[in-house]
């Protein structure tokens, strides 16, 4: 004989079977005694839960629990990455200033302080010196800008497959 699972008797107890899941249910009831003990033993184990008081928590808990979670530390790479990420973004932003200065003597003549804060942004592009990139031809810095945004993406990517760090109870 199929007996009626824990789930079916819990249901039964808590009124929530359909109609016709009720009726099979306590016919089932009705034949088996191995069925019916289990559903008396699980009211009184119902019976027994709902005496129960509720035992206020302390107030002082929440603290003590977070006092006891360490974040656990990240690794050393993820940090160098975050840097380079950086530095790529740094050298993107120069050499996207290096490219977009010409682009600045194309704007139409609209008035005088266009032109003064063309001058403006111009000049300040223009003292922005690195070193090592000073006889650069344009060609070479637009495959410069191809490298820094492929490693830019790869740092993305990689720090977005990280798992996140799970917290450690101590």
């Amino acid at each position: 004989m199929n007996h009626l699972s824990f789930e079916i008797l819990n249901q039964f107890l808590d009124q929530q079977l359909a109609p016709s899941e009720r009726d099979a249910a306590q016919a089932h009831l009705a034949a088996c005694a191995e069925c019916r003990a289990e559903l008396g033993a699980l009211k009184r184990v119902m019976t027994t839960l709902a005496s129960l008081t509720p035992e206020p928590l302390p107030i002082e808990l929440t603290p003590r629990v977070l006092a006891q979670i360490k974040p656990a530390q990240r690794a050393w790479w993820v940090d160098a990455l975050i840097v380079a990420e950086t530095v790529a973004a740094i050298a993107l932003a120069v050499w996207l200033g290096e490219t977009l200065v010409p682009l600045f003597d194309l704007l139409p003549d609209v008035g005088a302080e266009v032109l003064a804060f063309q001058q403006e942004v111009s000049d300040a592009l223009n003292a922005i010196t690195i070193e090592p990139l000073q006889g650069i031809v344009p060609t070479e810095w637009l495959a410069l800008g191809a490298v820094v945004f492929t490693a830019w993406l790869i740092t993305n990517w990689f720090l977005i497959r990280i798992p996140k760090q799970k917290e450690v109870f101590v």
